[in-house]
């Protein structure tokens, strides 16, 4: 792949835009590789559920070569999705994501293979997927969040974040709509998730606590808030 440092393209549509350079940014040295960059407008996903978006933007940077351990970063990108419909509202949030947006980083190498076996070799060597920003807009629901996910045992996502929300109350009716939540627990967590809360700009409840990803469960303080789905990596 070290051939990747010398390509250079554009591809166009008549709703979108992408082109792929070697990286500008004065790193090439230790971290070689293509710089990739799309954007694309008015999306239809064509499929039983057909969800659209009005804007996606991707950056990445693909690798020229392996890197040597988990404390080397092997992938970067960012994503950029305004508008994004949805084939069904989730009430009371509605049935469009404004916007949502995320920049992480591969720390480790994931090898070529299977999917268990090349992502229980980066799980191994200590690989992890840092989140560097993740900011979602969603009706009355404002969350914003970083920090550390990974790979446990059982090949399933595990994680520490620092969460910044607010509409807290709307998010958790929106995960009983949803099916992940049950009414009892809801009322439990909207309780746990008051104490937290505290008064931000603008007089609006915000909560700055901890999001935890841990035995197939999404916390956010102490507060359970969903079950993960499970992954087969199939």
């Amino acid at each position: 792949m070290a051939g990747h440092g010398g390509l250079r393209g554009t591809a166009r549509h008549p709703a979108g835009a992408g082109a792929v350079q070697p990286r500008q940014d004065g790193d090439t040295a230790s971290h070689p590789g293509t710089a990739v960059t799309l954007a694309i407008d008015r999306i239809a996903i064509v499929g039983q559920s057909q969800p659209s978006i009005t804007r996606a933007e991707l950056e990445t940077v693909i690798p020229a070569h392996r890197v040597a351990s988990h404390l080397e970063t092997w992938l970067t990108a960012s994503v950029n999705l305004i508008g994004v419909t949805l084939p069904q509202a989730v009430q009371p949030l509605g049935d469009t994501i404004d916007r949502l947006t995320a920049t992480v980083a591969v720390k480790g190498d994931i090898p070529a293979g299977p999917h268990r076996e090349a992502l229980a070799a980066w799980r191994d060597d200590g690989g992890t997927l840092e989140i560097g920003s993740f900011d979602l807009g969603w009706g009355k629901l404002q969350l914003g969040a970083k920090g550390t996910l990974a790979l446990d045992a059982a090949l399933q996502p595990i994680g520490a974040l620092t969460a910044l929300i607010r509409g807290y109350n709307e998010s958790v009716d929106a995960l009983v709509f949803a099916g992940s939540l049950k009414a009892g627990d809801a009322a439990l967590a909207k309780v746990g998730l008051g104490l937290l809360a505290k008064q931000g700009p603008g007089g609006a409840n915000e909560i700055s606590a901890p999001l935890t990803l841990q035995n197939g469960y999404v916390f956010l303080g102490p507060a359970r808030l969903a079950r993960l789905p499970l992954f087969t990596w199939e």
